[in-house]
């Protein structure tokens, strides 16, 4: 039922609506989410620091559902980076950090979860619908389906990890709507 959700929201026709939203208040909102999701599943949060370092006065033009979705994703990610290591001693955290040049928006999202090797970090940086390369719960949809829709807004999306060091995801959006349809 997951992947058939997961498969339809890949397939979805992105939006061509934006309205401006404050950055923090979406990184929030995914956090708390991700952090929910992730109790649910049975682990403890509590051990894992969230860092937020996004000034409050930073907006940027999206369609709110989808950055959310993305922002909750990846960081669902990074909660989930922290299973195979959680009976050993933290500190763990998550940080999630944006910077403002002339036009662009910079976020960051890293954690100093289990990481990846770079066979795996390949295969992930195909953003191939449906493959998996860790051993999760996931579908596979997700990193797809975040680069999709960062993309639709002009964006990018990039991917960096290291075994034993965490993973990097570094997103980047204009702050204004480009007015372009997507493609």
């Amino acid at each position: 039922e997951q992947f058939l959700d997961d498969m339809r929201a890949y397939a979805q026709p992105l939006p061509t609506q934006r309205r401006r939203e404050r950055l923090i208040d979406l990184v929030r909102e995914a956090s708390d989410a991700a952090r929910a999701y992730f109790e649910a599943t049975g682990y403890d949060p509590a051990a894992i620091e969230l860092r937020f370092s996004v000034p409050e006065s930073l907006s940027v033009e999206v369609a709110r559902h989808q950055v959310l979705s993305v922002f909750t994703n990846l960081l669902r990610n990074a909660f989930e980076a922290f299973r195979p290591i959680r009976d050993e001693v933290g500190p763990f955290w998550i940080s999630v950090s944006a910077t403002l040049d002339i036009d662009r928006v910079h976020i960051l999202i890293e954690d100093n979860g289990v990481g990846f090797g770079e066979d795996d970090l390949r295969q992930i940086r195909e953003f191939i619908p449906g493959h998996k390369t860790m051993k999760h719960d996931g579908t596979g949809f997700g990193l797809p389906t975040a680069r999709r829709y960062i993309e639709g807004h002009g964006g990018s999306l990039d991917i960096d990890s290291q075994i034993q060091a965490g993973t990097k995801v570094r997103i980047v959006l204009p702050i204004e709507s480009t007015g372009e349809p997507p493609e």
